[in-house]
């Protein structure tokens, strides 16, 4: 990354960027798709049990 850090945390910055890409592995491509998905949305939105994708 541009200021030497080796990872970025949404949840841990002053403001979240207005688009985020991930890429998916072969591998773990559902996990990204379901568990991530929820995570990030509880994490960033504060939307405490809502479905991946949902409102």
């Amino acid at each position: 990354m541009a200021n030497g850090r080796l990872r970025y945390v949404l949840w841990e910055e002053p403001k979240v960027p207005d688009l985020v890409a991930e890429v998916l592995s072969e591998k773990t491509w559902r996990r990204d798709l379901t568990v991530k998905s929820a995570l990030y949305q509880e994490r960033i939105m504060g939307t405490r049990g809502a479905a991946p994708g949902g409102a």
